[in-house]
């Protein structure tokens, strides 16, 4: 049987990617970009869009303008209010999603690590093993 010193250092790499891979998945959730979410109303003749605390776009199509200002302001709310609850609710599926894909990722990085850590620790037994088999099969040729 022979050793192969290249696949010692193939897996390492490998256990290292991964490690870097699992860290970067743990940053999900982690986006910049502010969520945003949509609402409409009167049948697609009242639509917004908004983000955190701000309204991004309000559409009001020009057939919206026959409703009474009344009901149009209620449509309006109504738009706005659905958008705001979507938002909401996409926020907390995002921030759930971030939480257990960091978890898990962190979790698996540690395992990888430990696995790295045992590989490493197996290796060096491996070598000291093989030196002093090594030592004492010249001794033995060194006494013959």
């Amino acid at each position: 049987m022979t050793y192969d010193a290249g696949g010692v250092e193939r897996l390492d790499a490998l256990l290292t990617r991964a490690t870097h891979a699992l860290r970067d998945v743990g940053t999900v959730g982690n986006s910049t970009d502010p969520p945003s979410a949509e609402g409409a109303a009167a049948d697609n003749l009242v639509r917004v869009r908004v983000s955190p605390n701000r309204i991004e776009a309000l559409t009001i199509d020009g057939r919206a303008m026959r409703l009474g200002s009344a009901e149009l302001a209620a449509r309006i709310s109504q738009a706005l209010n659905d958008a705001f609850s979507a938002l909401s609710r996409t926020e907390r599926q995002t921030s759930d999603l971030a939480r257990e894909a960091r978890a898990a990722s962190q979790a698996l990085a540690e395992r990888v690590s430990a696995i790295q850590d045992e590989s490493a620790r197996s290796m060096t037994m491996f070598v000291h093993a093989m030196q002093q088999l090594t030592d004492r099969i010249e001794q033995n040729g060194r006494r013959s």
